[in-house]
Formats: C-alpha cells, sequence, structure tokens
C-alpha cells in the first residue's frame, strides 16, 4: 500500500542524471526510489542481525 510520501531536495544536475537512468531502465522515478529504499532497509536488517554496525 502507497499512502506516504518523501520530499527531498537534490541538485538539478542529480535530478536529471536519476531520471535518465530510470528512462533507460525503463521504470518509473518513483519506482526506483521505492526499489533503493527497500534495498537499503534489507541491507540495514542484514547487518543488523550479523551485529555488523555500518552507521556513520
Amino acid at each position: 500500500m502507497k499512502d506516504s510520501r518523501l520530499d527531498l531536495k537534490i541538485s538539478s544536475k542529480l535530478k536529471a542524471e536519476f531520471v535518465a537512468a530510470c528512462d533507460e531502465r525503463e521504470i518509473s522515478v518513483s519506482d526506483a526510489v521505492r526499489d533503493l529504499i527497500a534495498k537499503s532497509v534489507r541491507n540495514h536488517k542484514i547487518t543488523r542481525s550479523k551485529g555488523v554496525n555500518m552507521d556513520v
């Protein structure tokens, strides 16, 4: 269920490069961001369960 919104500021150049990368992959920007967030959360859970501290 998609019921929340995340707003962030990035440079125009980075946004344009990300949009171009998404276009090349034929994926929406929203889907790509959701995928990145999901992977980050999964990786965090894995490293936490192994007792590895990845906090910076």
